[in-house]
């Protein structure tokens, strides 16, 4: 059986496809993992920051863990019925997140018992670190500055009081998240129209 050898302009082709379909395998109607994720995160700093303006009581940073909790279940739902073709760049994304996630969930817990005071660091730290990984992939320069800007949040929240680290987590989703679903969205539907236009 022969193969047929691809030119360097049919290489280059093949690899820019590769990274589309990448990129329009993130969106979901009018979202994607980024908004899903973002707004997760920023309605859970809006529970946690009432929550603990009016009682002061420390136990409700326990809602934390309704990021995850919203996030994946909107996740599961977004992806229940999709069927798409997964590249070699979405399995490595899949994995990427899949460690970073892990990893998010598991550090704060440990935290909480000895050094409280670093989770917002170790969360912020992570979660950005794999923005940026997943936007350096993907070839998504918004996603790689959000996730740098989380990187520089994260450090901000060492030297911040209790309130304004909620503000600093509020400022995160919107830049290292929102903003670059945002922009993912709009990078997606000109190029489903111009695949259209091709056929």
């Amino acid at each position: 059986m022969e193969t047929k050898k691809l030119s360097e302009k049919e290489s280059l082709e093949l690899i820019a496809q590769v990274i589309r379909n990448s990129k329009n395998n993130l969106e979901s109607g009018r979202g994607n993992s980024f908004l899903i994720w973002g707004f997760a995160t920023f309605v859970s700093t809006l529970i946690v920051g009432i929550a603990l303006y009016l009682s002061g009581d420390a136990r409700w940073n326990w809602l934390w863990f309704l990021v995850p909790a919203i996030g994946y279940t909107a996740g599961h739902i977004r992806t229940r019925n999709k069927n798409k073709v997964i590249t070699f760049m979405d399995n490595a994304v899949q994995k990427l997140w899949l460690v970073v996630g892990i990893t998010a969930v598991i550090a704060p817990a440990v935290l909480a018992f000895k050094h409280p005071g670093l989770i917002p660091f170790v969360e912020i730290l992570i979660v950005s670190l794999g923005l940026a990984i997943t936007g350096l992939i993907i070839d998504f320069k918004p996603g790689f500055i959000g996730g740098a800007a989380g990187i520089v949040i994260a450090f901000c929240t060492l030297f911040a009081a209790n309130l304004d680290i909620l503000i600093l987590f509020g400022a995160w989703s919107i830049s290292s998240m929102i903003i670059p679903g945002i922009k993912l969205n709009h990078y997606i539907k000109p190029n489903h129209k111009l695949q259209h236009d091709r056929v």
